[in-house]
């Protein structure tokens, strides 16, 4: 089953139809932004690829092997009461299973006026999670990819996957110029080193002190064409979980866990190959909207 973009959609754009877990730029650049931000690099190509994953590997293990193990248990008891066979073995992971259950590559390319974000997803599937007759207390995920292509400046192009099901949507938004302004505000963080890259980042200060949530691409912080940030690294504050909850509320786990986001790659000057922001061949077939259903 395919999901829908959330607030972030193209502004042009009335209904709401592709999937998206998408932090997306507005849908247009502005001439004055890119002066201010960066200046005659307005065309430089920057590719930016981060990883999300839990911001606590080994508390979040901890968490699934609790949920788990109490599952199985009142599975085993369930069967016991019924007289039918239960092995908990038989829906056993490994501490590597557990982790690649909830992941999520981010990549972002600029060149110009073009702008592509593809995110493949892997995602806890909650529906078919419980003790219950027809159920499993083995947990399985569901694997996803979204894109925004945005090849010129005023056209704009979102594909769904579900990988899963070998299928997918399109939506495509033509004469969507509109000024736009940047972003976000200027951080006034802490300026850090992006592992392995030799460039830097400088997270934001959100207002009345609260945590960092972004660190921005050093010096330029937004794209000049576009005003987009350039975000390398992230953090994402989940509500706190308890101690104790539901064995068949899988999806309060998933809600609930605090994750990061580190970066793969970071490239500037870079050549980008033409194909990224080309619709992927296997999707030409997908149905069209125009963004109006």
């Amino acid at each position: 089953m395919m999901t829908s973009f959330s607030g972030h959609r193209l502004c042009a754009i009335g209904g709401t139809v592709l999937a998206a877990l998408l932090v997306l730029p507005a849908c247009s650049p502005n001439d004055s932004a890119a002066q201010t931000a960066g200046g005659g690099i307005k065309s430089q190509t920057i590719t930016i690829v981060r990883e999300r994953r839990p911001e606590d590997p080994a508390a979040y293990l901890k968490m699934m092997r609790n949920t788990l193990a109490r599952c199985q248990e009142t599975k085993a008891e369930l069967a016991r009461v019924l007289g039918k066979p239960y092995d908990p073995q038989a829906e056993a992971l490994s501490d590597d299973e557990l982790m690649k259950l909830e992941t999520e590559v981010i990549e972002e390319y600029f060149d110009g006026d073009r702008y592509a974000k593809v995110v493949n997803s892997s995602l806890l599937k909650t529906e078919v999670w419980g003790p219950n007759e027809g159920e499993s207390c083995r947990p399985v995920a569901k694997r996803i990819r979204n894109i925004r292509l945005q090849p010129t400046r005023c056209k704009q192009i979102d594909v769904a996957y579900d990988l899963d099901e070998g299928t997918g949507i399109r939506e495509q938004a033509e004469d969507i110029c509109a000024p736009r302004s940047r972003g976000s505000a200027e951080p006034m963080g802490e300026l850090v080193d992006i592992p392995g890259t030799g460039h830097r980042c400088r997270w934001n200060v959100a207002e009345g002190g609260a945590p960092a949530r972004a660190c921005l691409l050093d010096p330029l912080h937004f794209y000049p064409s576009t005003g987009a940030d350039l975000v390398v690294m992230s953090t994402s504050a989940r509500q706190a979980l308890p101690a104790q909850f539901p064995i068949d509320d899988m999806a309060m786990i998933a809600n609930g866990v605090a994750t990061v986001e580190r970066p793969l790659r970071v490239e500037i000057g870079k050549p980008i190959a033409p194909g990224v922001f080309e619709v992927p061949a296997d999707a030409k077939a997908f149905p069209l909207s125009d963004g109006r259903g």
